[in-house]
């Protein structure tokens, strides 16, 4: 066996250590494991399979490298997608998005070796290729390290942008065949007629124009999330608007009872000394009804999650749902917020959403926040449902639309922000939500 020609093989597989980091740095929120374990897992992975796939090249001299790295990629994407929390579209995405950009890598160290060899055919790649397509993977991978790292995990973190990514996914694809095709398998082809220069042009065109897609969708990415984020703030800011109103026409009522009162204590007076008792009873009844009735409920001492529960309780009491909720938030919770509100708006959106399936004399609602100990916080939502109920393995989908529910995936994603845990589950005609929330930097 010539070792030269052995190392040479190995190195153009090599390009695939680079590739995996890429692969991983939008990943960095959603790995299945720590770190260390995925890189021993993918060091025995790969330092079993390149040596071998190597050997194999060497007997099959014939044959380009092209032709054992799709089976290795099929390989490397099933243990890509095991470790990894995310759905399978969006790992698809990011695999091939990866795969695409190495693979204009590939076809420029092409380019490089049928200009130092011309009577060559890829079945020859040279070493100064191999060590420009290694080098050339290496210094790209440590310029995109930071932007993938940052926006590419704010993206796939998103679960705004769930349903966009089987659509976009056709579009990497497309990228990484034209690799495939316009590979010159003889160098002859591209060094006649001046087709080298319009190669290497060719080559450029379509890595701006994919580089262009990839900016213009992440533009829009983030206009999505933007928007969608603004629609939640905005509606977080009406429920407050609504408690405000009404704490407002509460207390400009009571003004004015206040006001008036002297003048219906004289009356009383008046009545009571003649002993016109039937009378006094009637004023009396009447009296009472023109007490105001206390709109907003104090639920707890945090104003915005009491503006949330008066709003989902008022739409509760619309809806004819019987509520049972003991709220015993403590006033020294260190939990953000926006977090907590969106928490919570997405249970009791859900269980609204449930109870409405039934029939208007069985909704119910059962809502329990409770502390325990200074850094945990339990919350248990129980409602009723008609039964209808659609899953996928252990994954509650949407009802209202395809794909997982961006609720409930909204609310695991903030129990794990928070080091806790959500679970959910359900029988014939009961769904229940069980959180822990626990946060080291709870203080008083």
């Amino acid at each position: 066996m010539n070792t030269t020609i052995f190392f040479i093989k190995l190195m153009q597989l090599l390009v695939i250590i680079p590739a995996a980091f890429l692969c991983y740095l939008p990943m960095k929120n959603q790995l299945k494991y720590i770190p260390v374990k995925i890189f021993l897992f993918f060091i025995c992975i790969l330092g079993i399979v390149l040596p071998v796939c190597s050997l194999i090249s060497i007997y099959f001299h014939h044959l380009d490298m092209n032709f054992f790295s799709l089976p290795l990629l099929f390989l490397l994407f099933l243990c890509y997608c095991f470790t990894l929390k995310t759905s399978i579209w969006q790992n698809s995405t990011v695999f091939f998005s990866i795969c695409a950009l190495t693979a204009f890598f590939a076809n420029f160290s092409y380019a490089l070796d049928a200009w130092l060899y011309p009577s060559g055919t890829t079945a020859q790649f040279g070493w100064e290729a191999t060590i420009f397509q290694l080098g050339l993977t290496f210094v790209i991978a440590g310029l995109l390290t930071y932007p993938l790292y940052r926006y590419g995990s704010l993206m796939i973190d998103s679960q705004e942008l769930f349903p966009i990514w089987p659509v976009f996914l056709p579009i990497p694809i497309i990228f990484l065949t034209l690799n495939f095709i316009i590979i010159p398998h003889n160098y002859g082809t591209i060094n006649t007629n001046n087709a080298f220069p319009m190669y290497i042009l060719m080559l450029i065109f379509i890595l701006s124009l994919m580089l262009f897609i990839y900016v213009l969708f992440y533009r829009i990415a983030i206009s999505i999330i933007t928007s969608i984020n603004n629609r939640e703030r905005i509606r977080f800011f009406e429920m407050l608007e609504s408690q405000y109103f009404s704490q407002k026409n509460y207390i400009e009522q009571t003004e004015k009872l206040r006001h008036d009162f002297r003048q219906s204590v004289y009356t009383l007076k008046q009545l009571s000394a003649a002993k016109d008792w039937s009378s006094l009873e009637k004023y009396l009844a009447l009296y009472e009804e023109t007490l105001p009735q206390k709109e907003t409920i104090s639920w707890c001492q945090n104003p915005a999650v009491n503006a949330l529960l008066n709003y989902y309780s008022h739409i509760a009491s619309q809806s004819k749902i019987h509520l049972k909720w003991d709220i015993r938030l403590s006033p020294f919770l260190s939990i953000a917020d926006p977090d907590l509100c969106s928490l919570l708006g997405n249970i009791l959106e859900n269980a609204i959403d449930g109870c409405l399936t039934e029939n208007t004399d069985k909704r119910y609602h059962q809502l329990a926040l409770t502390m325990r100990g200074e850094n945990s916080l339990y919350i248990v939502s129980i409602n009723n449902f008609n039964g209808v109920i659609k899953t996928k393995g252990n994954r509650y989908l949407s009802t209202k639309r395809n794909g997982s529910g961006i609720g409930i995936s909204s609310i695991i994603m903030t129990a794990e922000k928070y080091n806790g845990i959500a679970r959910f589950s359900h029988d014939q005609h009961t769904f229940t939500v069980d959180i822990m929330l626990r946060q080291p930097s709870f203080s008083r």
